[in-house]
């Protein structure tokens, strides 16, 4: 089913039904859906976004260009040396929370993440002398500061 709102052809299917017991609930959450599909994508303009972030082809080709940078760094790890990495540390090196006290988002079975000392994208090594645990929260603030991170 389609609709225009704001100018714009908006396929309500891919909405999902709207929720509440009362009319002012359904439009105030209608409100918010249309919001959510009348600004675009920051990085191509698209309407068809997700509620956070970016639309779908721009979050995939965010991954398929984390990947060629990491296969394009310099340096290399082994799953053995990031163990060893991994026990040096018994908290986050930037927020110095203990991993115990660290919240694991999206059900995370591990309370860190590998972060890198210097980001790929600044033009880092993956090796493990660039690369540190750190707790999620630390390591996606940083994602995308290209500004405030170390650059080689």
């Amino acid at each position: 089913m389609w609709t225009h709102l704001l100018g714009r052809k908006i396929n309500l299917n891919r909405l999902g039904p709207l929720r509440g017991n009362h009319d002012s609930e359904k439009s105030e959450q209608a409100a918010i859906l249309a919001h959510i599909v009348s600004v675009p994508c920051p990085k191509c303009g698209s309407f068809e976004r997700r509620p956070r972030g970016n639309c779908a082809t721009c979050h995939r080709n965010a991954g398929a260009d984390y990947i060629a940078r990491k296969k394009a760094a310099l340096g290399s790890h082994t799953l053995a040396e990031w163990k060893l990495k991994v026990t040096a540390y018994m908290r986050c090196p930037i927020c110095n929370r203990e991993w115990c006290n660290v919240e694991r988002p999206n059900g995370q079975k591990l309370p860190f993440t590998k972060g890198h000392i210097v980001a790929l994208a600044n033009g880092g090594g993956d090796g493990i002398d660039n690369v540190q645990p750190e707790c999620a929260k630390c390591n996606y603030a940083r994602h995308g500061a290209k500004s405030s991170a170390k650059k080689v």
